[in-house]
């Protein structure tokens, strides 16, 4: 996938999310769970906002408090 190798991992979830198709989930959700705690948390919160959006669950991704 294109969104791998795109420097800018968030403005890539960002495109995925406008083109709106939910087989982007598992892509989603899978780079999250990889990345969480390696990048910065307006990016990660930004790829969750997609992944809700495209209809996704993600409270198992978010910090625990």
């Amino acid at each position: 996938a294109s969104f791998l190798r795109m420097s800018n991992s968030a403005m890539g979830a960002m495109f995925l999310g406008d083109y709106g198709d939910p087989k982007a989930i598992p892509l989603l959700r899978r780079f999250a769970q990889q990345h969480m705690g390696q990048m910065p948390n307006d990016d990660y919160y930004a790829i969750l906002a997609v992944i809700e959006k495209l209809g996704g669950i993600i409270d198992d991704l978010l910090p625990q408090s």
